[in-house]
């Protein structure tokens, strides 16, 4: 911290070059690690309905329809979300750990995955926030603007 108030103070230059490199890796070293946490946390996805389910038919009517050995699959409540609402309002649980998750063969709706995408979202960027506060570097804020970019594209 101290280092840093030193260069504001005599050498704003390489005050704003120390910013721009922090930003720089930074971003990188996030934008790899949120990257590798998704793709982990898309394996974990459970399949309620995948495109050979029929919902609303009439036993009679497709069964005229030869399927293959294809059997159907009985979602009857494929869509609607049930108890998997309250998943969205638990924020406070801990996020999932991909390997763990794995090694137990364990496998979560949508709801989950993308409560801990958020959690980890908001822990980052809350650590981040207080780690920018407590080195006084306000210029990082500015900075910061292509990396939320970079952000809403990987998430996309």
């Amino acid at each position: 911290r101290h280092l840093v108030l030193f260069l504001k103070e005599h050498g704003i230059e390489k005050y704003n070059d120390v910013c721009a490199a922090y930003v720089d890796k930074m971003n990188k070293v996030l934008s790899e690690d949120f990257r590798v946490y998704l793709e982990a946390l898309e394996s974990l996805k459970l399949d309620i309905g995948v495109s050979t389910d029929v919902i609303g038919y009439d036993a009679n009517v497709v069964d005229l329809i030869p399927r293959g050995r294809e059997q159907l699959r009985n979602h009857r409540f494929m869509f609607s979300l049930g108890e998997r609402s309250n998943i969205l309002k638990e924020i406070d649980q801990p996020g999932l750990v991909p390997c763990i998750s794995e090694a137990n063969s364990l496998k979560y709706p949508y709801e989950v995955i993308f409560r801990s995408l958020q959690k980890l979202l908001m822990d980052t960027a809350s650590s981040e926030y207080v780690n920018i506060h407590l080195f006084n570097l306000s210029t990082i804020m500015v900075l910061m603007v292509p990396v939320k970019q970079n952000f809403q594209d990987l998430l996309q």
